[in-house]
């Protein structure tokens, strides 16, 4: 007889990782929030440049 399976969900004991439950495998879930910041990294980089160079052009 098949005893049942047990399963657990706790926080990681390192309080500085984070704590993420997903059915996608880590290293998906890596390169994803990897091109998320990169991506708003050059947004944000974008958006200060065109602040100072309206700030110049109208300052």
């Amino acid at each position: 007889m098949h005893e049942p399976e047990i399963h657990q969900v706790s926080s990681p004991e390192d309080g500085r990782r984070p704590f993420i439950i997903s059915v996608h495998p880590q290293t998906a879930l890596i390169h994803k929030y990897r091109r998320h910041a990169l991506f708003m990294l050059t947004v944000s980089l974008g958006m200060m440049s065109c602040a100072v160079w309206l700030l110049r052009v109208h300052g």
